[in-house]
């Protein structure tokens, strides 16, 4: 069991998602945790009607593979870590 921070994008990778998932990947690293971007998901969407990605952050509610995890960070990629931040988030009292 550990912790994971999930990530996922539809369609090309912009300069903006490239740098979140960069800078993601690296406070998942620093802190212990997996990391997982998911690029162009399908899962969550198939369960409801209507099509499109707006589904896809409920990917760790709704696949079963999460389940090994203790904690999952869903994280938008429009979000970014600040520079060096060592402060686990999943150590954090809420």
């Amino acid at each position: 069991m550990g912790n994971i921070i999930y990530q996922y994008w539809k369609g090309p990778m912009k300069p903006g998602v490239v740098a979140s998932t960069k800078l993601m990947k690296e406070y998942a690293d620093r802190i212990g945790a997996e990391y997982l971007l998911h690029m162009n998901p399908n899962i969550a969407s198939k369960l409801v009607d209507g099509n499109g990605p707006y589904w896809e952050w409920l990917n760790p509610v709704v696949d079963d593979s999460f389940l090994e995890y203790d904690n999952v960070l869903v994280v938008d990629l429009d979000v970014f870590p600040v520079e060096n931040l060592s402060n686990n988030v999943f150590s954090e009292s809420v």
